[in-house]
């Protein structure tokens, strides 16, 4: 079995880039994926992304940095996100939820929130209470880090519904 498709280095940086094989039933072919890392599960964690705008996808997938595969995941409950692409991802180590806020689905552009509990597979939405300033956005670009015991989120430009944009929320 071949573990390393191609291996790059970049001398300048000290960087490595590996693409990794093929195992493990790994996901379609797909643009938009919305991911995150996750270092407490040592793995990566993406949602949905596209083929086309028919081909929408709405799965879970989550990739094992040290066994180098791939699992998708499987909500317990039958409350799920519409399949979405090019929103925004960030993790809750509290909570251990993988979330997923705006991006586009075939009904739109989109503002939820949706989150996932890593230890119990099930989905659940999150309120978004009073007035929020964030309107719905995709192709955005995210960061997300955790302050003395708080998820940030942040998002950055992006489309909204009619233009884009050049605002900045956290």
């Amino acid at each position: 079995m071949v573990w390393i498709l191609n291996y790059f280095l970049i001398i300048a940086y000290g960087l490595e880039f590996h693409t990794f094989p093929i195992t493990d039933s790994p996901p379609n072919p797909r643009k938009g994926l919305i991911m995150d890392a996750i270092p407490s599960h040592n793995s990566m964690v993406g949602f949905g992304g596209y083929e086309n705008r028919e081909s929408i996808y709405s799965d879970i997938w989550q990739f094992n940095v040290t066994s180098n595969t791939w699992n998708a995941l499987f909500g317990t409950n039958n409350y799920s996100p519409d399949g979405r692409y090019c929103g925004g991802g960030f993790y809750r180590y509290k909570s251990e939820e993988y979330c997923i806020w705006g991006g586009r689905s075939s009904k739109g552009v989109l503002n939820d929130i949706w989150c996932f509990h890593l230890r119990y597979f099930t989905w659940r939405e999150i309120e978004i209470n009073g007035n929020t300033i964030v309107n719905s956005r995709y192709k955005i670009g995210y960061t997300s880090w955790n302050e003395t015991g708080i998820t940030m989120f942040a998002v950055f430009g992006g489309i909204s519904t009619d233009a884009l944009s050049r605002d900045l929320f956290m």
